[in-house]
C-alpha cells in the first residue's frame, strides 16, 4: 500500500492507519530532528507533532499530491 493509499484511508476515517505511517517515518523523522536540535527530547517532541498534524490537516490531503509533499507543507512552520 503506498502512502498515499494510506492517506486516502486515513482521510475517510480510517485514522488507525496512521500507524502505518508512523511505522515508515518515525526513525527518519526523529533522525533528522535529532540531527537539528542536538536535543533527544526535543525529537521526539518534534517527532509526534509532525504526526499530530497530519490527523488533524488530513482533510486538506489532495489525492493528486505526494504524501511527502503533504508532510512537508503542514509543517512548515513547526
Amino acid at each position: 500500500m503506498t502512502d498515499e493509499e494510506v492517506m486516502r484511508n486515513i482521510k475517510s476515517g480510517g485514522v488507525k492507519m496512521l500507524a502505518v505511517l508512523f511505522e515508515r517515518y518515525h526513525v527518519k523523522l526523529y533522525d533528522y530532528f535529532l540531527r537539528l536540535t542536538g536535543n533527544k527530547g526535543l525529537g521526539e517532541d518534534l517527532t509526534q507533532e509532525v504526526f499530530l498534524r497530519i490527523l488533524k490537516y488530513r482533510d486538506t490531503f489532495r489525492y493528486e499530491s505526494k504524501f511527502t509533499t503533504f508532510v512537508d507543507r503542514k509543517n512548515k512552520n513547526m
